[in-house]
Parts: C-alpha cells; sequence; structure tokens
C-alpha cells in the first residue's frame, strides 16, 4: 500500500472509534421511572410486537388564565392506523362543578376535520416526534420532561418553561393508554 492509503484509512479508523465512543442524548434522558427514551422504545416495540399494533390512548389537556377548559382525547389505532378520534370538553358550571360542556367523534373519513383535540398521531409517531423535536430543546433554556408508564411506553415527552405558572408545557402528555 502507498503510504497515502495507510494514512487515509488510519485516520478512517480514528475517527470511526470516536465517533462510536460518544453518549447518545437520547439515553441521558430519564425521568423518575429511570427509563431513558431508547429504553422505552424498546419497550414500545416489544409490547407491540408481543400484543398487536391496536391500542388507545388518551391526552389531556388544560387551559387556564380565565379559560378553565379541560380538552380529552381518545386516539383509537387499529392495526397501525389511527381510525378514530374523539374528544370532549370540560368546564366549570355555575357552581363550579366540572362538568361535560361539549365533543365530537371523528371517524377514519373524518379524521382531521376538527380543530380542537390532540394531533392525529399513532405511537411510532409520537416517539418519532419527541425524539426529533421535544427532547432536544435547549437545557440551559428549558426543563426537559421524559416520563413512561409503569410498562415503560412512553407518557410524557416535552419540555416546559422554567417558572412558568400556567401550563407551558409543550409536548405530548398521555394519561391513559391501553391495547384493544
Amino acid at each position: 500500500m502507498k503510504p497515502f492509503s495507510q494514512v487515509l484509512i488510519l485516520s478512517l479508523l480514528i475517527s470511526g472509534f470516536f465517533l462510536s465512543c460518544e453518549e447518545d442524548p437520547l439515553e441521558e434522558i430519564a425521568g423518575v421511572s429511570e427509563v431513558n427514551f431508547n429504553e422505552s422504545l424498546e419497550a414500545w416495540e416489544s409490547l407491540r410486537s408481543a400484543e398487536g399494533d391496536s391500542y388507545y390512548y388518551i391526552s389531556r389537556q388544560s387551559r387556564g388564565f380565565g379559560f378553565d377548559v379541560e380538552i380529552s382525547t381518545k386516539i383509537t389505532v387499529t392495526d397501525g392506523e389511527v381510525v378514530e378520534r374523539a374528544t370532549n370538553f370540560f368546564s366549570p358550571d355555575s357552581l363550579g362543578q366540572i362538568v361535560l360542556d361539549s365533543s365530537y367523534l371523528e371517524t377514519a373519513a373524518e379524521l382531521g376535520t376538527n380543530f380542537w383535540g390532540a394531533p392525529i398521531r399513532t405511537m411510532d409517531e409520537i416517539y418519532k416526534t419527541c425524539s426529533e423535536t421535544y427532547l432536544f430543546a435547549d437545557p440551559n433554556r428549558y426543563e426537559i420532561v421524559f416520563e413512561t408508564f409503569e410498562s415503560g411506553i412512553l407518557k410524557d415527552c416535552g419540555f416546559t418553561y422554567p417558572q412558568c405558572f400556567d401550563e407551558c408545557f409543550q409536548g405530548v402528555r398521555l394519561n391513559e393508554f391501553g391495547w384493544l
């Protein structure tokens, strides 16, 4: 071999060694459950393989500062496709009791026709959005949030502003998950 070829090969081997030693930032982010993103993704893929690709999840969002509204959305996925989105709106009545104010149901052909409610996503899409968008927010400006259910499946993924007092969370919050 010529000296240039030897130097090139040696340079590639050394740079490959250093690149392989870098920490994966998705392994560093874990919540109270101490399950990191990559472990959660592995749990999801394993459970989906065992249980099938049909499930539901419920996401709730609250709006304060004069609105006092809770929006609860149930997404139903059958064979890996979102087939239904049911959204309920709750608000306080004149006595301050939280009551169902209104609701709507979108079936497969109607998905996305209403503005309100959680985005229409499968769990695979939620994991992708989480890893590409929310977990890479600037940790010097935001508090990164990642939590899982007891099963290891993603529950919360996003970020919030330090010292925020009213629903500043940006990301995905699942309150319930179940298999069909």
